[in-house]
């Protein structure tokens, strides 16, 4: 189990003894909940974490903000992404892979000044991204609460080196599937009415009743669904927009994806 040395250390640790029953349920089910992935940084909404560990959204609040004020955690209320701060030390990147599969999934979270916070925090990963960083708007003001180590706050901190080449960013992303350019233009030949906006909506959809259905699925190393495109497919079939299937005649996804293309120097 990838969180068995938090486990077994957490109890010689002070700032955690001084935790109360509950507070200490609550770090315990952050560290090992559904949504968690490979960086220790994912997407806990209030109302997932009430309904698993049966508690009012007011006591999950002021437990929550204990487990940030002891610096256990950070957490940004409008993005509703958290933050273990010492995750990656005792759950440590061993190979490239599981670096590139970080990169992704840190490209995936909404924007957040929690991404700088986590680089600050793991400046070993710092190589690599850049692409993360780039994002529109990460730099933005919406944490309500967040702490370091250090006291510091979130910081502006930018890698010293070019993202390496080989990391693919995902044209759409959530905790479970990337879908990247290539694919997003097979969906687009395949469900030629599929728009974006179709698509991240669908894409919700889909992510909220993998969470509800997880039990039923099967999921890989990182995280991701194991049969994703398969999913993706069987869903998008049964999309209605209006009335009518999304196997319109119609190609309205395909210039977005040309103008994408573009941008991204794909077309050349």
């Amino acid at each position: 189990m990838r969180y068995q040395k938090i486990e077994s250390r957490i109890w010689h640790d002070e700032k955690f003894m001084k935790l109360t029953p509950h507070q200490q349920l609550l770090f315990f089910y952050i560290l090992t909940c559904p949504h968690g992935n490979l960086t220790g940084m994912f997407v806990l909404k209030p109302g997932y974490a009430t309904e698993d560990i049966k508690c009012l959204p007011k006591d999950f609040k002021k437990d929550l903000d204990k487990l940030v004020e002891i610096r256990l955690i950070s957490y940004d209320y409008e993005t509703s992404v958290i933050l273990i701060h010492n995750f990656l030390k005792h759950n440590p990147i061993t190979n490239p892979n599981q670096r590139k599969a970080v990169i992704t999934q840190l490209y995936s979270l909404p924007k957040s000044p929690l991404i700088k916070l986590f680089i600050d925090l793991n400046k070993g990963l710092a190589e690599g991204l850049q692409e993360v960083l780039s994002k529109p708007d990460s730099d933005s003001d919406s944490v309500t609460a967040t702490a370091t180590d250090s006291g510091s706050g979130v910081k502006d901190i930018a890698p010293p080196v070019p993202p390496e080449p080989v990391v693919a960013v995902p044209y759409f992303s959530c905790q479970f599937f990337d879908i990247d350019y290539e694919y997003r233009e097979k969906l687009a030949k395949e469900y030629p009415a599929l728009t974006d906006e179709i698509l991240k909506l669908e894409i919700s959809k889909m992510e909220d009743w993998i969470i509800d259905n997880r039990r039923t699925k099967k999921f890989k190393a990182n995280g991701h669904l194991a049969n994703a495109k398969a999913f993706i497919r069987n869903w998008l079939t049964n999309v209605r927009v209006d009335g009518q299937a999304i196997f319109g005649k119609e190609p309205k996804g395909l210039p977005g994806l040309r103008d994408y293309a573009r941008r991204k120097g794909l077309d050349k």
